[in-house]
């Protein structure tokens, strides 16, 4: 073929048969994950929205996330090393917790359609076909997850997919019949507009909110992280000021990075009036301890192993 499209996505077999052809690899960023997924699916009427799809509490983050056809999941996300939150795999003890939640509880006041799934071991991968400004092959451009993907913790996956999707086809109805290597180093630079940014930004965020968890499991207080801090009052004062809630709906919706929102005149100065003296846990639900006694949990570890994750990003 002219031209191979790899959207295999994150299992993408492209480093080993280009090593087969006895091409040089491309070149990969991996960060790893440290998250823990607690998720069950339920069907019924869809349940009113009174909160952010994303909550972020002592020791877990909650995701209430519609689908289509009547569905939709909740999931805990913790730390892959907080073991006595291995209690959560077990639906009585999961369904407990969650109650303790109230912008969350009503969200599993429905039939369940599945048990609680837990997975590990999901990072965030960047991989490069181009190095030191050469293509490893020319004639293949790898898209969507196959290129880059993070972790499901901020639910970007599929979004920073179909915004690459768009430059792909942009690219190709311009390029016709450039040569092969161009396009490759073409596309990659549209890849390096398009998707690096957000992929950066992903791991920044997950990043520092992995710290915090690890801050709640072990008590120790973790340093001060000041994009993290600005991140957390812009989201504390959504609930004060429309433009802050406007500006964290841009960067949710993938309409411009945190840093564009933020370089505007008064941004920052306006975060920081919003939110930027609310507690560390603003939205009501239990500490650490409460929950662990909800789940049923001594704080004692679950000795069970979680299983590999195939979930998306």
């Amino acid at each position: 073929a002219d031209l191979v499209v790899d959207a295999s996505g994150r299992g993408s077999p492209l480093p080993a048969l280009l090593t087969d052809l006895g091409a040089e690899p491309p070149a990969e960023e991996q960060e790893e994950g440290g998250f823990v997924y607690y998720s069950r699916h339920f069907t019924g009427p869809l349940p009113q929205i009174r909160g952010p799809v994303q909550q972020w509490y002592d020791s877990v983050s909650i995701l209430t996330l519609p689908a289509d056809n009547g569905t939709w999941s909740v999931t805990f996300v913790g730390s892959a090393r907080d073991k006595p939150l291995r209690a959560l795999r077990d639906p009585g003890s999961w369904t407990a917790a969650m109650r303790c939640y109230p912008l969350a509880a009503h969200w599993i006041d429905a039939e369940p359609i599945t048990g609680v799934d837990a997975f590990g071991g999901i990072g965030d991968r960047l991989r490069r076909l181009v190095v030191d400004g050469r293509p490893v092959v020319t004639g293949v451009l790898a898209l969507g997850d196959a290129a880059a993907f993070t972790n499901p913790s901020l639910g970007r996956g599929a979004s920073i997919g179909l915004l690459h999707a768009v430059r792909l086809r942009e690219l190709l109805r311009a390029a016709g019949g450039a040569d092969p290597v161009e396009v490759a180093l073409r596309w990659a630079q549209d890849t390096a507009e398009s998707v690096e940014p957000w992929y950066r930004a992903t791991v920044r965020t997950s990043g520092a909110r992995f710290a915090e968890l690890e801050s709640d499991r072990t008590g120790v207080p973790a340093a001060r992280d000041e994009s993290w801090a600005l991140v957390k009052a812009m989201t504390a004062g959504t609930r004060n000021d429309p433009t802050v809630l406007r500006m964290l709906l841009e960067v949710a919706g993938l309409l411009a990075l945190p840093g564009e929102v933020l370089s505007r005149p008064g941004a920052i100065e306006r975060v920081w009036t919003a939110g930027g003296d609310a507690p560390r846990y603003p939205l009501p639900g239990p500490d650490r301890t409460a929950l662990l006694a909800a789940a049923g949990s001594s704080g004692k570890p679950h000795s069970r192993p979680l299983r590999p994750s195939m979930w998306l990003s």
